[in-house]
């Protein structure tokens, strides 16, 4: 068995609001949920508090609210599109049973293994998946 590992430690900080409400809408959230969210981050300021004081307050349009308890669901469900997108674009994983699926990669957390039998299958993953920036 061949891995790759992946820290998205950064990523929960690096998402843009709109591609995460796209994303959302792709995992088919029910619409009032999704409506929540979007009232939650859409026209959101924040500001800093420095030393000197506070800042201005500036457009808030990207990452998931810190300190939130919502945020890690939706920065899981927004990772969870990885998976689907590596069903779709990989043929094979690791085989375990007839009753369950190849298995394409182990998430914990902000951690991705990306999952293959042979070197060449894990290069094709990646050739698919991660040259061509889909996940952005």
């Amino acid at each position: 068995m061949y891995c790759l590992y992946v820290d998205f430690r950064k990523a929960v900080n690096q998402i843009n609001h709109i591609t995460l409400f796209q994303a959302l809408e792709h995992k088919c959230i029910h619409i009032i949920f999704l409506k929540v969210l979007k009232s939650m981050y859409c026209y959101l300021n924040s500001c800093v508090k420095t030393r000197a004081g506070i800042s201005g307050f500036f457009p808030y349009t990207i990452a998931t609210r810190h300190g939130d308890k919502s945020s890690s669901t939706i920065f899981d469900l927004f990772m969870d599109e990885l998976s689907s997108l590596l069903r779709v674009n990989c043929s094979t994983g690791i085989f375990s049973t007839e009753d369950i699926p190849d298995i394409l990669c182990l998430m914990f957390a902000d951690d991705v293994a990306n999952c293959a039998e042979t070197v060449v299958k894990l290069q094709h993953v990646l050739y698919k998946n991660w040259n061509g920036n889909q996940l952005r």
